[in-house]
């Protein structure tokens, strides 16, 4: 029948939501006069039209079910990918996981630091900031956060302060009186290395060349903990940041390999009339539940003052006077329990909290860099440090030599000015000097102490030249 013959050429299957329909442009061939008996006999052809092409292909209407059920498993899977994968995307830019990476870095840090050699002699602020720097190279943490803001303006404060709770200063002049002086001068010589080389390299250092001079001069007073903070109040940029901790810790380490070498002579130095208190000065007491509360309160008291001293006396200062007053709680706390008989486990552990405290900001440093360059571009940053650590040796030795006072105490100051306590201890323990283990610890705790505040008021006038 041609009727039916054209009808069966007509009959094609469209995929309107996978469903078998006729074509639109013969719809009006389907008459009221066709019975459903004559209906049923057609065969619809094997043809079916796409709706990107218009072009007629192979289909069987058998097959359509299976192909249905096909294409809604795989719409399925493709949304259960989605899912997860936003879900991922979810978790891995929260607060939480941010801050989930940054204490892995930071324990991943201090771990390789304590258990092996190559650790030890790198350090944990460089290893933190070099886990910084791959987690952000592979995506784990973003360039910028609200995380690291959090951790600039208030972790940070917060570590330098319980850092210094367990620094009591009484017995400076009393049982170290030599080395005192000497590490008096070596702030001296710092001070005045840093204004040659500013006045010879100033204008190599760029825009932010005060504010990494300021930095410096903090850290060659006191340590990595005076670098970091007067870098965080003066809003160094991380990059800058990052560069100039990778060229400090190298400088450093040659200094310090320069002067363990340095001859000195095995002379009796002033000390105390009590030996038991400068034996006692460097014992840590025990750690407990009730001095760790006592640190977090005091240091959290500290930046308060620190805060409202910046508001009332010198603007910009609020890290060098929250220091000023964690020593100054230190030394009240250890005044109090010699008094009472007690061993100075005030503030035990508050220490090694804030210095763990830190890691997280040296973390931060690493991925806020943002990529291996940004180590790298510290050519002229390194000769500014040579000058000053040139001129500081020059003046430490020269004005002591003068000043009459022995070499061990000089080479001791200067130690624990450019490298720290640690530092300095361990060169007067390898060198044998056991007189000048306690005085390395207490000269480089007035250098954690003193070399915020000094950093700072570089800053503020070198700024405004």
């Amino acid at each position: 029948m041609p009727g039916m013959k054209g009808i069966q050429h007509d009959l094609v299957a469209c995929r309107h939501g996978h469903s078998l329909c006729p074509f639109p442009q013969r719809a009006h061939l389907f008459t009221p006069s066709l019975s459903a008996a004559r209906l049923s006999r057609v065969q619809p052809s094997p043809v079916r039209c796409t709706e990107r092409s218009g072009q007629m292909l192979p289909f069987w209407p058998e097959h359509s079910k299976h192909s249905l059920a096909l294409h809604a498993g795989r719409m399925g899977r493709t949304k259960q990918r989605g899912c997860r994968a936003s879900a991922l995307s979810a978790i891995q830019h929260s607060d939480l996981a941010i801050w989930t990476v940054l204490s892995a870095c930071a324990a991943a840090s201090q771990v390789i630091q304590v258990r092996t050699k190559l650790g030890s002699t790198v350090g944990s602020p460089i290893l933190a900031i070099i886990a910084g720097l791959v987690c952000s190279m592979a995506g784990l943490l973003p360039i910028q956060s609200g995380v690291y803001d959090t951790i600039w303006q208030s972790i940070m404060p917060l570590a330098a302060a319980l850092f210094l709770l367990e620094a009591d200063l009484r017995g400076l002049f009393s049982s170290a009186r030599d080395t005192t002086v000497a590490f008096v001068l070596a702030s001296v010589g710092t001070l005045v290395g840093t204004a040659v080389a500013w006045m010879a390299l100033s204008q190599r250092l760029g825009a932010g060349g005060w504010q990494l001079a300021a930095a410096l001069t903090a850290s060659y007073i006191g340590g990595s903990i005076n670098f970091a903070a007067v870098s965080a109040s003066l809003a160094t940029p991380g990059p800058l940041v990052a560069a100039a901790m990778a060229a400090d810790n190298i400088a450093m380490a040659c200094y310090l390999a320069i002067i363990s070498f340095c001859p000195a002579e095995n002379v009796p130095l002033r000390t105390a009339a009590n030996p038991a208190a400068l034996r006692d000065a460097g014992v840590k007491a025990a750690v407990s539940s009730e001095s760790m509360a006592m640190s977090l309160a005091a240091a959290m008291l500290a930046c308060c003052a620190g805060l409202l001293l910046d508001r009332l006396i010198l603007a910009g200062s609020g890290l060098g006077f929250a220091a000023l007053s964690a020593s100054a709680m230190a030394s009240v706390a250890g005044m109090w329990t010699a008094k009472q008989g007690q061993p100075a486990n005030t503030f035990a552990g508050a220490e090694a909290l804030g210095g763990t405290l830190m890691l997280l900001f040296f973390v931060t440093i690493g991925a806020a860099a943002g990529s291996p360059g940004s180590l790298l571009n510290c050519g002229w940053l390194a000769v500014f440090m040579s000058v000053q650590l040139a001129v500081h040796l020059l003046v430490v030795l020269g004005v002591g030599k003068l000043a009459g006072i022995p070499m061990q105490a000089l080479l001791t100051a200067s130690n624990a000015a450019i490298g720290g306590p640690g530092t300095a201890a361990a060169m007067a323990s390898s060198r044998g000097w056991t007189s000048q283990v306690t005085p390395a610890l207490l000269t480089g705790s007035l250098g954690y102490s003193v070399g915020t505040p000094i950093g700072l008021a570089v800053g503020a006038f070198l700024q405004h030249m």
